[in-house]
């Protein structure tokens, strides 16, 4: 029922104003032909089963107001359901923008270079780590290069702007091996600054992308190789 009720919503997102606007036509005239039937219902059934008399002597105004306000429930949620999908486009279209600067942000050869030093040259030790950024000023840049933008992700998965479970996958093992690399620093830096909140949103992405990948049965620990592309 879930799968049916998802393969539907999908069908919706995809189509055309015009074809939305059919689309929402008819599921108003449903609603409004089942909530006629339930008011002859509650009408009729009882008295079939004998519980009341028949009045054959309708009240047409009354059936006016019924059929009116089924009429009003009806296209109030035919508008409801064109305004869900407007929405919920208005909602992807924000969402893709951001995907594509994270993408772009990620994938410059800046930030690739940066990563790639962590992963090549900086010791897998944790005081080997620190030694090597506090003495070494191209340590230093990478690490800030590749803080600045976990920091930044960080942020924007924190306060929801990035909530798509697939976009979350997508970058984890990137965060993750990333992480390992600077953890130790990142909490050196915090006693040495006495700044209990120094790239805090950075270490909580990266918690989330290491409990995304523990959920998928995924290894996150890294195996570090020499010759990586």
């Amino acid at each position: 029922m879930n799968k049916l009720i998802q393969r539907k919503w999908e069908s919706l997102k995809r189509m055309e104003t015009g074809a939305l606007l059919v689309e929402a036509f008819r599921f108003s005239l449903l609603i409004f032909a089942v909530w006629i039937l339930l008011q002859l219902a509650f009408w009729l059934v009882p008295a079939w089963l004998g519980w009341t008399d028949v009045d054959t002597d309708w009240d047409l105004w009354s059936i006016f107001e019924g059929a009116s306000a089924a009429g009003a429930f009806a296209l109030a949620f035919g508008a409801g359901l064109v305004a869900l999908v407007e929405l919920n486009e208005n909602i992807e279209s924000r969402n893709l923008s951001t995907y594509k600067d994270i993408f772009e942000r990620m994938m410059s050869l800046d930030e690739v270079a940066a990563r790639r030093f962590l992963f090549q040259q900086m010791p897998k030790e944790p005081q080997a780590q620190i030694d090597l950024i506090m003495a070494s000023e191209e340590a230093r840049d990478n690490v800030r290069k590749v803080l600045y933008t976990l920091d930044y992700l960080g942020f924007l998965v924190g306060h929801d702007w990035v909530t798509n479970d697939a976009v979350i996958g997508w970058f984890s093992p990137i965060v993750t091996r990333a992480w390992s690399q600077l953890k130790a620093f990142v909490h050196y830096e915090r006693e040495r600054r006495r700044e209990p909140d120094y790239y805090v949103d950075a270490e909580r992405l990266a918690e989330r992308c290491t409990q995304w990948r523990i959920d998928h049965g995924l290894p996150v620990e890294p195996h570090w190789v020499d010759d990586a592309v």
